[in-house]
């Protein structure tokens, strides 16, 4: 990293780890009902943040350089934004990243993500599969934050592309599965 380049990360850092704060570490009926309604409002909390939030954090904590919000931040102020009126965009961007590359630790049966063992390793396949899932619904839930300045339609061009790309991801998840096992190329 460049002198420039770490010196702007070092001043968006706290921005951009305070934009996970849609994930709390422990599941309320507050934020359960949030994200959830009124039927989630009604599971016990402690069984939520064991299954959910714990093993989401497990990426989210090891969140290497936060690559992602950083260019995001970089391009928000290129295009004369505040990066904090966006704070919402830069953790979706971050919960999405932390739910494919946990999806993708298990579709490879990874031991290891970023030096530590993967999510699936510690929590067990179906635990770490809800979290991921878990992680996409906190990512689409952000891009609704009233808070944040994009007019409905971008919003839901957005959503059109995300959901496009992330149906493109599974079905490349599928192909190298299929490769690995056939040894052909699709």
């Amino acid at each position: 990293m460049t002198p420039s380049l770490r010196r702007y990360y070092a001043r968006r850092h706290p921005l951009m780890a305070s934009s996970l704060s849609r994930m709390p570490r422990r599941a309320s009926a507050h934020w359960l009902a949030e994200v959830g309604g009124a039927a989630a409002a009604g599971l016990p909390s402690s069984a939520v943040t064991a299954g959910v939030n714990r093993p989401s954090w497990h990426y989210l904590d090891r969140h290497g350089k936060m690559l992602r919000p950083l260019l995001c931040c970089i391009l928000l102020e290129a295009f004369g934004k505040r990066p904090e009126d966006f704070r919402s965009l830069l953790g979706m961007i971050e919960f999405m990243e932390a739910a494919t590359i946990s999806f993708d630790d298990i579709v490879d049966h990874s031991p290891l993500r970023r030096g530590a063992p993967a999510t699936h390793e510690v929590y067990g396949v179906p635990v770490a599969y809800a979290a991921s899932q878990a992680l996409y619904n906190q990512a689409w839930h952000a891009l609704f934050d009233a808070s944040l300045p994009i007019a409905s339609k971008s919003r839901l061009e957005i959503l059109d592309t995300l959901a496009r790309e992330i149906f493109a991801y599974g079905f490349g998840q599928c192909e190298e599965l299929y490769w690995s096992r056939e040894r052909k190329i699709v």
